[in-house]
């Protein structure tokens, strides 16, 4: 699944959906690093997304 979404980064195909489910499935997982990684990216690309999703790992990117 990382692979496909690296994919779709660099081909600039991913959206909302694409990074709100990494990020999703990274914290699940207890993956915090990276989860941190894809929300402050997420930040930094102004992607909006469904606040309760983004806003509960926010405090993680502070």
């Amino acid at each position: 699944m990382e692979a496909i979404f690296e994919s779709m980064k660099q081909r600039r195909e991913a959206n909302e959906f694409t990074f709100g489910m990494m990020l999703c499935m990274y914290k699940k997982n207890g993956r915090f690093e990276e989860a941190t990684h894809i929300a402050k990216q997420m930040r930094e690309m102004k992607i909006r997304t469904d606040p309760l999703s983004y806003n509960t790992f926010s405090f993680y990117t502070l």
